[in-house]
Formats: C-alpha cells, sequence, structure tokens
C-alpha cells in the first residue's frame, strides 16, 4: 500500500481534478484553498495547476502516479514519509527518505525542462532581434 498524507481540500467538485504530491516544504494557493505544508502531501489539482507545476515558479508538484512508484522503489513506508515530510526534520532523516527527496525532485526538473529550453530559445531569438536593431542601417546609394 502506497504511504500518504492528508490531502488538501479538493476544489469545486465542478472542476476535474487530478491527485498530485507536494515536493517542496510550505507553499499556498488561496484562490484555491490550497495550503501545503510538508512533502509527500497530496493535493487535488485543477488543468489549470497542474499544468503551473510544469513552470518555474509553479507548486511544486509532480502527479502521484510518478511519485508512488518512487515510494516503494525507495524503500519508504507511511510513517517515516509522515515523520521526515516536515523541513525541519528532514535533517535527521535516513538515506531512503533523502533517495525519495532527491529521485522526486529530479522528476520535476525533467517536467519544467522542456519549458526552461523554450524560455532560453526565446530569450536567444529577442537578444538577436535587439542586436540586428541596433546596427546601423546602410545608406542607400
Amino acid at each position: 500500500m502506497t504511504p500518504t498524507i492528508e490531502t488538501s481540500p479538493i476544489p469545486s467538485p465542478a472542476k476535474s481534478t487530478e491527485t498530485f504530491v507536494f515536493l517542496g516544504t510550505i507553499s499556498e494557493v488561496p484562490a484555491a484553498r490550497i495550503k501545503l505544508t510538508q512533502f509527500g502531501q497530496r493535493v487535488e489539482l485543477t488543468a489549470d495547476l497542474a499544468e503551473g507545476t510544469k513552470e518555474d515558479g509553479g507548486l511544486l508538484c509532480i502527479p502521484a502516479s510518478d511519485f508512488d512508484p518512487l515510494v516503494e522503489e525507495c524503500g519508504v513506508n507511511a510513517k517515516t514519509l509522515a515523520k521526515f515530510g516536515k523541513a525541519a526534520a528532514q535533517a535527521n532523516a535516513p538515506k531512503e527518505f533523502m533517495e525519495l527527496v532527491a529521485r522526486a525532485r529530479q522528476i520535476l526538473h525533467d517536467r519544467r525542462e522542456p519549458g526552461r529550453e523554450a524560455l532560453r530559445q526565446a530569450q536567444e531569438a529577442a537578444r538577436a532581434a535587439a542586436l540586428l536593431a541596433e546596427q546601423p542601417k546602410e545608406e542607400a546609394e
């Protein structure tokens, strides 16, 4: 059985949601009545909030379908997840828990990389356009 930590309130039932797992220490989305306070906490995200997890500045969350297999692979149980989920407790966490943290955050990083690459390309194109605009124009004869 996959260990779980309390789930944040589910947004409006009219909107479809997906279960995600929080990888940070504390975060809030007041408009959606979401307050996340520990690593491993489950939260139901609407499609727009779920999409935002793929962007820098979005919630530090990955889909539960990506997180749950890691929990089993790392050998972390529900008691350990609950005990070391708070940031202050992680200094004394066992290596299995810290491996879970590292692997889960790598998944988050990998999910965000395509957006970062697109941003880098857009910035590069903007710099090139600015340089071209600054070059003196040859006068027509």
